[in-house]
C-alpha cells in the first residue's frame, strides 16, 4: 500500500524570508561585508543549484567587523541566491546576479529588514517591493478587523469597504508589475510570495491559495531561477503534497507540464531528478515512464541492472550503490557519512559500488584517494555512462539499496535516509 502521509508542510512566513539581496559584477566580483556585531567570527559562502549548496568562499570577519568575499572566477557567471553562513550566529541570504561590486551593512545579524546597501539598486528595489507588500497586507488585515465592530449598513463599514477594494486594486498591480519585472530579485520576490501562502488576490481562503501556489509551480515557476534560488526543495515538496491528494493522474500531467516548460537540460536532470527521489520516496516509480519516455527508472522489487565496468559486469547483490560527481559538494558529504559507517556495512557483509559522473580523469582521480572501498567506478562520459542510464539516474548524489537476493529496494538522495 502506498504511504500517501503528509510530506511535510511548507510553512515559511513572508518576514522569515525577508533577504539580505546582494549582487555583484560578472567577472572579479566582491561583496564587502560591515557587521561590527559579528567581529572574530568565520563564515562560509554558499551558491545554489538545485538541492545541492557549493561552499565557494570561506574567511573570517575581522575586528572591525569587515570582510571582502571574492566570487572564484569559475563562478562568475551565477545569478541567484546565496547564503552567508556565520559560525554559531545564524546565516543570512543574499542575491548575486550581475551588478557592480557593492557593500552592505548590517547591524543586527537577526533583523533582516535592518540592512543597507551601496551600489546595488537591484536590491534596493527589492526591499521596496517587500516593504511595499507588507504595508498592504497590514492595511487590508486591520481594515478587516475593524469591519467587524461595524454592521454592513454603517457608514465606517463601507468606507472600511472601499478602502479595501483599493487595496486589492493597488496589490493586483503590484503583482503585476513584479511579473513584468525581468531582473531576477522579481522571480525570487514570486517565489517568496508563493511558498509563503500570499497568493493573487488578498483574503483567499486556504483551499484557494494552495489552488493557486500549484497553478503558480506547475505552470508559470521559473525554474531556471528556481534551481539557483535555495528554495528548490520546498517548492517541489509543495507541488507534490498538494497534487499528490488529487491522484495519480494529476501527478503525471502536473509533472510533464513541468518539464515542458525548462528549456535548461541541467535543470531539466535536476527536475526530473526530484521527481525520481520524491516518488521513489512514495514507492510510485511506476508513474516515472508516464511523466517521460527519456529515463528509465528501475522499478522497486525487481532484480537491479548490472553494473558495468570496462568488460566487467556485476549483478550486484546485498550492496549499496552510490552515484557521484566529484564536482558536487553535496556528494563530497555524502560520500564521507558512507566512508565513516563503512567498517559497520562491512560487519554485515555489505558491499559498496561507487559510481562518478567525472569526465576528467583528473577530476576523478582527486576524489578516489579518498574512497576506502575497491569498487570505484568511472567510463567519463558523465551521465550518459552506460550505469548512470540503466539506473535512471540525472542527478547526483542518487543513492541504491540492493538486497541478498539482487533486488533493487531502496533508492536515495541522502545517506542518513538509508542509515536511519
Amino acid at each position: 500500500m502506498r504511504n500517501k502521509k503528509n510530506c511535510g508542510t511548507v510553512k515559511i512566513t513572508l518576514l522569515l524570508l525577508i533577504f539580505c539581496f546582494l549582487s555583484a559584477h560578472a567577472g572579479g566580483q566582491t561583496i564587502s561585508l560591515d557587521m561590527p556585531n559579528l567581529i572574530y567570527t568565520s563564515y562560509a559562502f554558499v551558491f545554489y543549484a538545485g538541492e545541492k549548496e557549493d561552499t565557494v568562499a570561506t574567511g573570517r570577519i575581522d575586528k572591525e567587523g569587515k570582510a571582502v568575499i571574492s566570487i572564484p572566477a569559475s563562478k562568475a557567471g551565477y545569478c541567484g541566491a546565496a547564503r552567508l553562513k556565520i559560525q554559531g550566529r545564524g546565516e543570512r541570504m543574499m542575491i548575486v546576479c550581475r551588478e557592480q561590486n557593492f557593500s552592505v551593512f548590517s547591524q543586527e545579524m537577526e533583523d533582516m529588514t535592518e540592512v543597507s546597501y551601496n551600489h546595488s539598486s537591484e536590491n534596493e528595489e527589492l526591499m521596496q517591493v517587500i516593504t511595499k507588500h507588507r504595508r498592504i497586507v497590514e492595511k487590508y488585515g486591520r481594515a478587516l478587523s475593524q469591519m467587524e465592530n461595524y454592521s454592513k449598513t454603517d457608514k465606517f463599514y463601507k468606507a472600511l469597504e472601499e478602502e479595501n477594494a483599493s487595496l486589492q486594486t493597488e496589490y493586483a498591480a503590484l503583482l503585476g508589475n513584479i511579473a513584468a519585472n525581468n531582473k531576477y530579485a522579481a522571480r525570487m520576490m514570486e517565489i517568496l510570495l508563493y511558498m509563503t501562502g500570499n497568493s493573487v488576490v488578498l483574503g483567499q481562503q486556504p483551499a484557494e491559495i494552495m489552488a493557486e501556489q500549484r497553478k503558480f509551480i506547475t505552470e508559470k515557476l521559473n525554474f531556471n531561477a528556481l534551481y539557483t534560488s535555495g528554495f528548490w526543495t520546498p517548492a517541489i515538496g509543495l507541488w507534490f503534497e498538494q497534487t499528490m491528494l488529487l491522484g495519480d493522474s494529476a501527478l503525471v500531467t502536473d509533472a510533464k507540464k513541468m518539464l515542458a516548460r525548462v528549456d535548461d537540460v541541467v535543470v531539466q536532470r535536476a527536475l526530473m531528478q526530484s521527481f525520481i527521489d520524491i516518488f521513489s520516496r512514495y514507492s510510485m516509480e511506476s508513474l516515472l515512464p508516464e511523466i517521460s519516455s527519456s529515463y528509465a527508472v528501475p522499478i522497486r522489487g525487481n532484480i537491479a541492472p548490472a553494473i558495468i565496468n570496462g568488460n566487467d559486469t556485476i549483478m550486484p547483490k546485498n550492496a549499496l550503490i552510490v552515484f557521484y560527481d566529484s564536482n558536487c559538494g553535496t556528494c563530497h558529504d555524502e560520500l564521507r557519512q558512507i566512508i565513516e559507517k563503512y567498517s559497520l556495512m562491512q560487519d554485515n557483509h555489505m558491499d559498496v559500488y561507487s559510481i562518478a559522473a567525472d569526465t576528467s580523469i583528473d577530476t576523478f582521480s582527486a576524489t578516489a584517494q579518498k574512497i576506502v572501498w575497491k569498487n570505484n567506478f568511472c567510463d567519463f562520459k558523465g551521465f550518459d555512462g552506460v550505469n548512470f542510464i540503466n539506473y535512471g539516474v540525472v542527478g547526483t548524489p542518487t543513492i541504491i539499496l540492493v538486497d541478498r537476493e539482487g533486488i533493487l529496494r531502496g533508492r536515495y538522495a541522502r545517506a542518513k535516509d538509508f542509515f536511519n
